[in-house]
């Protein structure tokens, strides 16, 4: 049984944000960090959901590999680089020079008042095309595992497959429903299972 993925993002986005309202609250932002952090997570978050999206048509499942992470660990390093480097290069202003464990407090401060927001930005631009997704296609958007996880569509019509076994399997490619022990989808031929 699945699980939806926008419900998932959806807790993590609410998770996220407390947490940023909190750190905001102590310690400070950069409305211009903070600006540019939604407007560059926006930017990803579409990307990032368009390319998740188009292979799902196209294969009818995504799987997160050992590629996946370290492409996404790539990509997090590289962003913050690019935010490190603006924020020196352009001479941002440190706002406090508070010593903590050898690290400025104004710069954690910046490298936060970036990267809290464009979490939020990347989720919620997420959330968004998915749920215009599932309405255009009429389908749930599910996912099985966390770490290692495989990411799948089903049809809306049958509700029960959501909350409880039905007897029924849905192909992954046209989204027929077949039973539970076939291994070819009945209406348009293609494999359901891997064997």
């Amino acid at each position: 049984m699945g699980y939806r993925v926008v419900f998932l993002n959806g807790v993590v986005f609410l998770l996220w944000a407390s947490i940023c309202f909190f750190q905001f609250g102590i310690f400070g932002f950069n409305i211009l960090l903070s600006g540019l952090g939604v407007i560059v997570g926006l930017g990803f978050g579409v990307a990032v959901a368009l390319r998740q999206l188009s292979s799902l048509e196209k294969i009818g499942e995504l799987r997160t590999t050992l590629k996946m992470w370290a492409f996404t660990l790539l990509t997090i390093i590289i962003v913050v680089s690019i935010v490190l480097y603006l924020v020196f290069s352009l001479g941002l202003s440190l706002i406090l020079y508070v010593q903590i464990l050898g690290v400025s407090l104004a710069l954690y401060v910046q490298m936060l008042s970036f990267l809290y927001p464009f979490l939020l930005g990347l989720y919620a631009a997420i959330i968004i095309l998915y749920l215009n997704w599932e309405r255009n296609h009429k389908k749930f958007i599910l996912f099985d595992g966390f770490v290692f996880s495989k990411v799948y569509s089903v049809p809306r019509t049958e509700r029960r497959s959501l909350t409880q076994p039905s007897g029924k399997a849905y192909c992954i490619h046209c989204g027929a429903e077949n039973p539970t022990d076939a291994m070819f989808c009945q209406k348009c031929g293609k494999k359901i299972k891997s064997t």
